[in-house]
């Protein structure tokens, strides 16, 4: 009605002084008592910590944590073990899985690079399926950074 611009006489407002239907009514259900939940009982689909899962993009994600926002539960398994063995991924930093199979999660597996090494990594191709030649487009990226480095300073 108001998008139209019509009018029907009736005013939806509550008068001054007007006492709501449930006032000191509080906590007033009206029924589904047996199917809220009791104090201590956990939902339908509650996973404990340590449960894997494989996650829209093909990672396996470890549930670490029952508390907290979402993205702190669940952490990626590859970087849980990461980190377990190294440390944490240093900032501007990432792993990559030289095979690029994401389920196979072995330390062997994992590379840690630059975030400037994995853009020249997918700006050239450089990421294949042999874990070998990873490695060896691991080592052209640096020299491609190298390359614009002295560039950069001519």
């Amino acid at each position: 009605m108001k998008n139209n611009g019509l009018k029907n006489g009736i005013n939806a407002c509550f008068k001054k002084g007007h006492t709501p239907f449930n006032k000191g009514m509080k906590g007033l259900t009206t029924g589904g008592i047996a199917t809220q939940f009791k104090k201590g009982q956990k939902s339908f689909n509650y996973k404990p910590i340590g449960t894997e899962r494989i996650d829209d993009e093909g990672y396996i994600l470890i549930k670490v944590s029952d508390d907290g926002p979402w993205h702190k539960r669940w952490r990626p398994k590859h970087k849980v073990l990461w980190e377990e063995k190294y440390g944490p991924v240093p900032k501007g930093h990432c792993l990559i899985f030289l095979d690029s199979d994401k389920q196979n999660i072995s330390l062997e597996n994992l590379q840690l690079i630059t975030r400037g090494q994995l853009a020249r990594l997918n700006q050239n191709h450089l990421i294949s399926n042999n874990a070998d030649l990873t490695k060896t487009g691991i080592i052209i990226a640096e020299i491609y950074g190298k390359m614009s480095e002295r560039k950069k300073m001519k």
